[in-house]
Order: structure tokens, then sequence, then C-alpha cells
């Protein structure tokens, strides 16, 4: 029997795993305290709590959606994307003990070798440019300095480039999960076209970087972004999460299942309807894996935020360990 992480490992390499990969109960989280591109993050607030990160953004915990967001109560960092040489001040990663971290976490009782090591990296460039200033300059200046936002973008990259070669010295760095959002949830912020002049050459940069050290890039990104997908897929990206349900997710396993895993795709409307019940969230939980999972290239999430639903996720994993013992699920859909 293949251990968790060997499991995990036969997916991101685009082959049939063993099972249906859990990510929640199959990865060891590392770097999670000395990685502050959000509010500082605890043992209680382990996506980050109330207080500044390394850039001078102070951030926000909140309860309803047990994260933090950009505290408005303190103004921007940056108002004018032309500015950002003067305005953003990176941090010197080089003053931080990633080493003591990295020791702290692969000695702990919860370090489990036999699992996938996992980096989760926030605040990518366009996430990052949204963190720094208020989301209309933002937006504005995608379409009025598109050349000072590729700068921008490319020094956040060059940054990510430089913490993810000082982690992996330290850490035996299986797969880095890379957030930067792109969608609302009725569509993207910015046109493909946009994606495409401002963000592809760097995101295709990281992802090239971490191909080259042999660590596994999946890129985060939230909302209904199914028209980015070609040029995801052609930037170099071979991972996504988290694969939300605004999305077709199953017409995108069909069309790209090849090229690209899913992590997510459970938050189906059928789940989020007033008044269900816990046992026909289980129902859709199973049916809908039953459905997206087949060809292995579909790592489901339940989203805490809807009712029922993580634990039905794992309620259906449980009982579908023979899931691809069945010849008919190891093609995709």
């Amino acid at each position: 029997m293949l251990t968790p992480r060997e499991n995990a490992l036969r997916a991101y390499n685009h082959q049939i795993p063993e099972r249906i990969v859990n990510l929640i109960k199959d990865c060891n989280m590392l770097g999670t305290y000395v990685i502050v591109e959000k509010g500082p993050a605890s043992p209680e607030f382990p996506m980050g709590g109330t207080g500044c990160d390394w850039f001078g953004v102070h951030w926000r915990y909140e309860e309803s959606s047990k994260a933090p967001m950009v505290d408005p109560d303190y103004p921007p960092i940056m108002d004018d994307i032309t500015e950002w040489k003067t305005q953003v001040k990176f941090p010197d990663l080089s003053k931080i003990d990633f080493k003591a971290a990295a020791e702290a976490d692969l000695s702990s009782p919860n370090y489990d070798p036999d699992k996938l090591n996992q980096v989760c990296i926030m605040s990518g460039p366009f996430e990052r440019m949204l963190d720094c200033m208020s989301a209309e300059d933002a937006l504005c200046s995608l379409l009025d300095e598109p050349e000072a936002c590729r700068e921008f973008f490319d020094a956040i990259i060059d940054h990510k480039i430089e913490l993810i070669d000082r982690l992996a010295e330290v850490y035996p760095i299986d797969l880095i999960d890379f957030h930067d959002d792109w969608g609302t949830s009725i569509s993207t912020f910015m046109s493909v076209e946009t994606w495409n002049e401002l963000l592809a050459e760097p995101i295709g940069r990281v992802c090239k970087h971490c191909k080259d050290k042999g660590i596994f890039l999946q890129v985060h990104s939230c909302g209904k972004i199914e028209t980015l997908i070609p040029s995801m897929i052609k930037a170099g990206i071979e991972h996504w999460s988290s694969c939300q349900g605004m999305n077709d997710i199953p017409k995108l396993v069909h069309e790209y299942g090849d090229k690209l895993t899913f992590f997510g795709g459970m938050d189906i409307r059928d789940i989020q309807k007033p008044g269900v019940t816990k046992e026909q969230v289980e129902k859709y939980a199973g049916e809908r894996i039953d459905d997206i999972c087949r060809g292995g290239v579909v790592f489901p999430l339940g989203n805490s935020s809807v009712p029922f639903l993580s634990d039905a996720v794992q309620k259906a994993l449980a009982e579908r360990e023979d899931f691809f013992k069945n010849p008919a699920n190891c093609v995709l859909p």
C-alpha cells in the first residue's frame, strides 16, 4: 500500500493514484509560522491573525471567514502603482531564521514523514497589489499603468523565488500551494488578454523555477476563472486549487484533465441550498466525487464555510478507498 505521500506524488505526476488524494489529511503543512504574507499566524490562527505582514500591511482576523483580511481601518501603503519602488518596502529575507522554523516543524510530534510536505505561499503578484492598495486603484492600474503593474508583478515574483529558495534550503518540500486569486463569483478581475500581457510570464517564471527544483507548484486561484485555464496551462501551470463550483468543473476535467490537476470542486449549488440536511449533503458529496474524481486528477475539498460539507467529503473518501480498483474510474470522464 502506498503511503499518503507516495500516493499524492503519483497523482501530481499525472498518474492514476492508488486512492483518491485527500490533501486535508495527507499533508504536512510546513512553514506556516515563519511566512508572514498575511497577518501573523499562530496555532490559534494558522491562516494568519491580526497584525502586520512582512510588507507593513495591517491585517485583521475575521471570524466569519476564519481568515485575516486587509484591515480597512488602516490606509493603503500604496496609492500610485507608478511609485511602487518608493511606497512598497520589501522584506529582507536574509534576516529571517528559516532554519530554526524548519527544525521546529520537522521535529514536531505532528510531523509525519509518510505524508506530503506542503508549503503555502500567500499573496502572489496580483493579490499583493490588492493588499497594498485599494481594489479600485489596483483594477484601474491594470488599464491605466500596465507597464508599472508588470514591473511590480516581476518584482513580487523575484521576491517569491527568493522565498522559495530559502525555504527549499531547509525544508524537504514536495508541493507549494501558491496563492494569487484572479476571480470573483461571476467572472475574472481582468480580461484574458490582460492576464496574458501582465501575469502569464511572471507566473510562468515561478512555475519553471519550482519545476527545475523538483517541487510541484499548485496555483491557488479562487473564483470563476475557467476562461483563464488555457492561458494558465500555456504559462506552465499543471496544478490548480481551489477550483470552486461556480466553474464548470466536470467540463474542465474532461477537457484539461490530461494537463491539469484540480483541488476542490465540491461546493456545488445543490449543497448550498437553504435548509439542506446533513444526509443530503453526504449524498451530494458522494455523487459529486463519483462524477469528477474519475481519472485521478481531482482532489476533493470540502469548503468549511458550507455546512456539513467538509465532514461529508471525508466520509465519502473513507467509503471510497477502493475507488480506482474499478477500471472505469481510471479513465477521465
